[in-house]
């Protein structure tokens, strides 16, 4: 899903670590919509760590307008363990060399791991509560809004490319008949 996902992206914006907060709230649609699970998106700060200087994006509520948050998603699970996954991780390298920082080895993949399970020496998570509480109110209310600001439909636009992306992949389509999202072909008619 990933791969399909970073297409459709491409396709309505140049995507970057600044993009981070619409790539992972995009991508959280999309998994809510494809598992039937209940994905949140959730702000805070990052440190990333690759063998060079650690780059940071502090989060602060008084910039919450200016977008000083990261933004990645997750799902807590019954037995209390917290899902992870971050669709930005793949232009954390680009970021960090916007900012003059070394990077020693290759870029990172699609963060996705149980929270209790990821390397703190290559990045670290801090969720904040009260960003993340703003940025879900706002994100609702976009959604929501029957005049939502024009990139809103960008991203339902990359939700259905994904979408019709997964489509072409026969393994993905019978995942999206399984979900409800598509329906199997009848009989044709000759």
């Amino acid at each position: 899903m990933s791969a399909k996902l970073a297409q459709a992206i491409r396709e309505v914006m140049l995507p970057s670590v600044h993009h981070a907060a619409a790539i992972n709230t995009i991508g959280c649609h999309l998994l809510c919509h494809l598992t039937g699970q209940n994905y949140e998106v959730v702000a805070g700060s990052l440190i990333v760590r690759q063998g060079g200087n650690p780059i940071e994006l502090r989060a602060d509520v008084s910039k919450v307008e200016e977008d000083e948050y990261y933004l990645w998603i997750e799902l807590r699970h019954a037995d209390g363990r917290v899902e992870l996954v971050d669709f930005a991780a793949p232009y954390w390298k680009n970021w960090a060399l916007e900012n003059g920082a070394i990077w020693l080895g290759p870029n990172p993949g699609v963060v996705w791991a149980f929270v209790d399970e990821l390397d703190e020496h290559v990045a670290r998570y801090t969720p904040d509560t009260e960003i993340t509480n703003i940025v879900r109110v706002a994100l609702h209310n976009a959604f929501r809004s029957p005049n939502p600001p024009e990139q809103v439909g960008q991203w339902e636009s990359a939700i259905n490319r994904t979408i019709d992306l997964l489509a072409l992949e026969p393994l993905a389509l019978e995942h999206l008949i399984k979900a409800g999202v598509a329906e199997p072909a009848g009989p044709s008619r000759n």
